[in-house]
């Protein structure tokens, strides 16, 4: 469960002023955690899946995407929403991840959405001995 900044009282609200919630936001959680990186999947509009990586507090991360503030994948299939993520201390290993996700089929993510660990060996297994039949 991804961790939040600010406790009960907090003032801090998205609403009256995102840019300085979003900065803050990033600001508080860095100075706990100043290296981690979260892998995430969104699920978009249209059902497909989008993998991405942030070093900010992945539900400032979510609100970037559902703002439209960067153009790209996710711009045109909102709203999206958050079905995944996995945090790391190292950049490195987040960055590993997100690739080896990238790769992956529909079935594959949606096996490691569901915590189903133990059916990816086989979905991976499948996906090979597809690619060596079309060869």
């Amino acid at each position: 469960m991804p961790r939040t900044a600010g406790g009960a009282g907090d003032k801090l609200s998205p609403l009256k002023n995102p840019k300085v919630y979003k900065v803050e936001l990033t600001r508080r959680m860095r100075q706990f955690h100043p290296m981690e990186a979260t892998v995430y999947i969104l699920r978009c509009r249209d059902g497909s899946y989008y993998t991405g990586l942030t070093k900010q507090l992945v539900e400032a991360r979510l609100w970037e995407h559902n703002a439209g503030i960067y153009e790209g994948y996710t711009s045109k299939r909102l709203p999206v929403e958050l079905v995944f993520t996995e945090t790391y201390d190292r950049i490195i290993d987040a960055i590993e991840r997100e690739r080896q996700i990238k790769g992956w089929s529909r079935r594959e993510k949606e096996a490691l959405i569901a915590l189903a660990y133990e059916s990816l060996p086989e979905l991976s297994r499948r996906k090979s001995l597809m690619s060596d039949s079309a060869r």
